[in-house]
């Protein structure tokens, strides 16, 4: 299913992936990226979320348990970019949602952004883009250590015991 297309898609991902702390980076070495549409792909099998947007257009991550239709051998963790990796920060948010999943949601972080009071997975996958300190983000890293100095400490943790 790691489906990469174009020509400067895998060095985009690996910037991204570069920006984050190498053990973090490679206990996140399971998550697959996928560029396409994740419908026709099989990786949904359904067309629009919950919130109502769609899952052909918007970046988002698709556990193994929202894979419950396809087959076991070919459920994995997986990074949906449907039009490429467009803006690091994207990636970023996306493998927090990934690191959320490892950590089976056993974390809620104070939203840092108007984006992350959708819900508590949004909080946690804005304030882990924030800690992981794109310079795009700087507002919100700085609003993390204002106001969530628990959700900092906790990253910082999380990445020395990996």
């Amino acid at each position: 299913m790691e489906r990469i297309q174009g020509p400067d898609a895998r060095e985009l991902l690996s910037i991204a992936l570069d920006w984050l702390p190498r053990p973090l980076a490679r206990r996140l070495g399971f998550v697959q990226f996928f560029i396409g549409d994740p419908v026709f792909a099989g990786l949904h099998d359904f067309e629009v979320a919950e919130d109502g947007n769609s899952m052909r257009t918007s970046p988002h991550y698709v556990t193994e348990h929202q894979q419950i239709h396809r087959p076991r051998s070919l459920r994995r963790g997986t990074i949906v970019l449907p039009f490429g990796p467009g803006r690091t920060d994207y990636v970023i948010h996306e493998l927090g949602h990934a690191l959320d999943d490892v950590l089976d949601y056993e974390w809620w972080a104070k939203p840092v952004s108007v984006y992350a009071q959708v819900d508590d997975h949004e909080a946690f996958a804005e304030a882990f883009t924030a800690w992981v300190g794109l310079p795009s983000y700087q507002a919100e890293r700085d609003r993390l250590y204002r106001i969530d100095r628990d959700t900092a400490a906790f990253f910082d943790a999380i990445t020395l015991r990996l």
